[in-house]
């Protein structure tokens, strides 16, 4: 069942959908999306306050699908300074502001999309649309992606790595160079956009966020998914970076956890990029393993690692122990491609342009290798798209109607709290139960040496029978404890006759608080 906190996001969304219009992404094709004719399909995943969702757009013949993205704007307008005179961002007029999804325009990803990456590249996850909306007392931004129907690499590692087993290496060469093809572009560095006059004298766009769930998979359009690979789209640029091409910018981050971080302090570049693409590629080639640091460093002492003197945090990033060979099935010509983009030191380590060129011809002879091919498996689709994360289009048109909201939020609420009951209720049931087991272990130490006693003052025979031993034991445990909270008993134990007079005690108490009133 689709989460309850994605069904109100997209029954907000169908609500609103009367009061906005679409904005195309004017680098790219114009796709004239209507708001009313966008029907929620799936619930792709949820990232902090990020909710993506696969959407069709009905209103086309094709019925295309989008990877719909719908996060909180935190910082309305008015904006200053413009960033011309002409610019939207000198508007005033709030209904104009919100007409024209200007709010949205400026935060920082669509900025990303709309000045710099613009009409994108293959292996860039292209923003094709985005507006802006009012959810309550919310105004949230929405963003338009072709549908990635193949999921991300941190799923596909997660799945290979339940299963123990290593994505075929044709499949790696393919997305591993398409991935340094996606960065030699941000970078600027990619031969086929030097005279291209939408990126000439464009500052690179470096990737700090770039990880496995950010670089998206999706199969070919109309082929069959039998011989073919899905092909690499690296998206998320929320917190992209701008610089010259060639430089980097130091960021003080105390806080910051070096344990992934690419080697380097406070430093990032394009290259620290690079470092993480390989990263990526590591963790995918190795059932164990990643290229976080192997040197302890959070300690009594030090609590964090802007403690660290710099000689330190730079042993530490520079660690030799943080790179090792891929796991040995794979060939050694895919080893040190991979183990380039990994080179510690960042001034011998290539830049994405430069690994582009030593890749393209080997990723080329690999893609066309039939005799290479392995078939992915076949739980990738599930991962994606499931009936745990498909909407019921009933449902979610009964939760767009008036007040059927709010009657599901609190019911919503109340079978949230039902279930923390359950769940305590639950805890508390298995802590009596390890309590009782504690009380009867003890128990049964003390009965040995109870037995051991009575026997030695000859006042009872040593039960020498397992199951008579076992159903003494818990006779004794169950009148010690009775004992035990009434007061009754001091260990080590009565006498044997004694205990009989207590047990039965305890038996008539027990018969008596049994029987109906």
């Amino acid at each position: 069942m689709v989460l309850f906190e994605a069904e109100e996001k997209a029954a907000a969304y169908k609500r609103a959908s009367p009061t906005f219009r679409i904005r195309d992404n004017i680098h790219r094709r114009p796709h004239r999306l209507n708001p009313e004719e966008i029907r929620f399909d799936t619930h792709l995943r949820s990232s902090g306050k990020n909710f993506h969702f696969g959407v069709t757009d009905t209103g086309t013949a094709g019925h295309r699908q989008y990877d719909l993205k719908l996060k909180v704007i935190q910082d309305e307008g008015p904006w200053s300074p413009p960033l011309s005179p002409g610019s939207e961002d000198t508007e005033q007029s709030p209904t104009r502001i919100e007409n024209g999804s200007y709010d949205a325009k400026r935060q920082h990803e669509i900025k990303t999309y709309l000045h710099y990456i613009k009409n994108g590249h293959e292996n860039i996850k292209n923003l094709e649309a985005f507006h802006q909306y009012r959810d309550g007392d919310k105004l949230m931004m929405a963003q338009f992606f072709r549908i990635c129907d193949g999921g991300n690499l941190k799923q596909l590692r997660m799945g290979y790595k339940e299963d123990k087993k290593i994505p075929p290496e044709q499949f790696i060469w393919r997305i591993y160079s398409q991935l340094i093809e996606a960065l030699a572009f941000l970078h600027n560095e990619h031969p086929k956009y030097q005279n291209d006059p939408k990126h000439l004298n464009r500052p690179s766009i470096l990737h700090p966020d770039l990880a496995a769930e950010n670089v998206y998979l999706v199969w070919p359009f109309m082929q069959p998914r039998d011989g073919v690979y899905p092909d690499v789209r690296l998206g998320d640029f929320g917190k992209s970076l701008f610089v010259p091409i060639g430089k980097g910018v130091v960021i003080d981050d105390p806080d910051d956890n070096p344990k992934y971080k690419p080697p380097g302090i406070n430093f990032i570049s394009a290259k620290s990029d690079v470092w993480r693409a390989g990263s990526i590629m590591y963790s995918l080639t190795r059932l164990r393993g990643s290229t976080s640091t192997k040197i302890p460093w959070n300690t009594a002492e030090n609590k964090s690692f802007a403690d660290l003197t710099k000689e330190h945090q730079q042993a530490i990033l520079m660690d030799p122990r943080r790179v090792h060979p891929i796991h040995l099935n794979y060939s050694e010509d895919l080893n040190v491609m991979i183990q380039k983009s990994l080179v510690l030191d960042h001034n011998k380590r290539p830049s994405a342009g430069e690994l582009l060129k030593v890749l393209e011809n080997p990723a080329k002879l690999r893609k066309n290798a039939e005799w290479m091919y392995r078939a992915l498996p076949s739980w990738m689709v599930d991962k994606v798209i499931s009936p745990d994360n498909t909407f019921s289009q009933e449902r979610l048109n009964i939760l767009t109607q008036p007040d059927q909201m709010a009657l599901e939020r609190k019911a919503h609420k109340k079978a949230k709290a039902a279930k923390r009951k359950m769940m305590r209720e639950e805890e508390e049931r298995k802590r009596a139960e390890d309590l009782k087991e504690q009380e009867h272990l003890e128990a049964a130490d003390r009965y040995f040496a109870w037995e051991a006693r009575e026997s030695d003052l000859r006042r009872m025979t040593v039960v020498m029978d397992d199951d008579e031993c076992d159903a003494f034991v818990d006779r004794f445990a169950v009148v010690r404890a009775a004992g035990l909270k009434a007061g009754t008993w001091v260990d080590p134990g009565p006498t044997y006759e004694e205990f009989l007079r207590l047990e039965k005690i305890y038996l008539a108490v027990q018969d008596a608080a049994s029987q109906p009133k």
